[in-house]
């Protein structure tokens, strides 16, 4: 072999060895490139994590902050609406407690009319027909009585109340208090027939209207017993 084919082959190594030496090279350059390249985005994505998690915590103390103010009281407007729902409230009860009294109070008004006036007419239905006679009637009633203790058996109006005199002693009410007679009021059409007719009030001397009540109440009865 030639000297010159021998430094031929020797260059010919050396370029192989140059050319493997810079691949080496370009590979390792291209991969530190790739890693920088990954960890600048690691970073960029550590720095938005990052971000998003003040932005999450900022919010979220906003929120507590919010949450705190909201906890500490109520607005104006809030206060004047939650005022007149109270006192609509209010107004409503009040208003169906009253109306409850006052119809309570006419039907009180109204049975005390009906009690007096049922008592008043059974004890007068009740002498009649035990009666021997009617001696008079009109504004007042006057029977004759088969006991002798009784006769006679009167029945007048006086201040407003229905009053029985029996036998000549004192008279006595036969209604009670909280009622006014204002008309009473005896016919005879037979010997033996009396009409009566009576009106009636509840007292109300405050003259308030659910406490008015008046009524006008008739009714007929014989003498049954026979002289």
């Amino acid at each position: 072999m030639t000297k010159i084919q021998r430094f031929q082959g020797k260059r010919a190594k050396q370029r192989k060895t140059e050319t493997r030496n810079y691949a080496k090279l370009d590979s390792r350059f291209r991969g530190n490139d790739k890693g920088d390249r990954n960890n600048k985005g690691a970073n960029d994505k550590g720095a938005t994590f990052g971000k998003f998690c003040v932005v999450s915590r900022s919010s979220f103390a906003s929120f507590r902050a919010s949450s705190h103010r909201e906890d500490d009281g109520f607005t104006l407007m809030e206060f004047l609406i939650y005022i007149g729902i109270v006192v609509f409230l209010i107004s409503s009860l009040t208003s169906i407690s009253l109306n409850v009294l006052r119809v309570r109070a006419k039907i009180n008004a109204m049975d005390r009319v009906s009690r007096n006036t049922e008592m008043a007419m059974n004890t007068i239905t009740n002498m009649i027909q035990n009666a021997k006679s009617v001696n008079s009637a009109g504004g007042s009633l006057d029977l004759e009585i088969y006991q002798s203790h009784n006769d006679p058996t009167v029945f007048t109006l006086s201040d407003g109340k229905i009053m029985m005199s029996r036998g000549g002693r004192a008279a006595i009410p036969i209604t009670t208090e909280g009622v006014e007679i204002t008309n009473m009021t005896f016919t005879n059409p037979t010997s033996r027939m009396v009409e009566i007719e009576i009106t009636m009030k509840n007292v109300n001397p405050q003259n308030l209207f659910y406490y008015e009540f008046e009524g006008t109440f008739n009714t007929k009865e014989n003498v049954r017993h026979s002289e």
